[in-house]
């Protein structure tokens, strides 16, 4: 296991997700730093005692518009890689979401991840903490809807 100090903190009400999620991070970080959360308020409220260094939330049909809690925390924590994870069951639902976090400054620093490639790209993301080079685009690259890379916002939030 390779250890990192990072706080995660998980935004997800899904158990099943939520299991997926952790355990692909406890390949990189121990437990102990993995926080998870089934409602969004809370998560808000833990995440400013815990300032977290990656904040991952789940898009799906039923979590509603989930990303919108990463503006929320901009506003309370000084920087952390906003990741949020999907499942792109149809192609009308993976353009709407991205085409919200491609294109809006608001969302500058998102990194959209199809669950497909969570393990794959949360590896590049810890491989870049450990060499202390946190500005690198960061883009799901299997489906970009179309989208120029250069849409993609740099990979953290500041």
């Amino acid at each position: 296991m390779n250890s990192d100090s990072a706080r995660v903190v998980i935004v997800t009400s899904n158990s099943g997700i939520n299991d997926t999620l952790s355990a692909a991070l406890s390949d990189f970080c121990p437990g102990s730093n993995i926080h998870s959360y089934t409602d969004e308020y809370e998560a808000l409220w833990q995440a400013t005692d815990i300032q977290p260094d990656i904040v991952i939330v789940w898009f799906g049909p039923k979590s509603g518009k989930s990303y919108e809690l990463m503006k929320r925390l901009r506003l309370f924590l000084n920087e952390f890689q906003g990741i949020v994870v999907y499942d792109p069951e149809s192609g009308e639902y993976e353009s709407a979401l991205l085409q919200v976090l491609l294109h809006d400054p608001e969302y500058a620093g998102i990194l959209p991840v199809r669950i497909d490639m969570f393990g794959e790209k949360l590896g590049a993301v810890f491989n870049k903490r450990r060499s202390g080079d946190r500005e690198i685009i960061y883009r799901d690259e299997e489906k970009s809807g179309g989208h120029d890379p250069h849409d993609c916002a740099k990979g953290i939030i500041k």
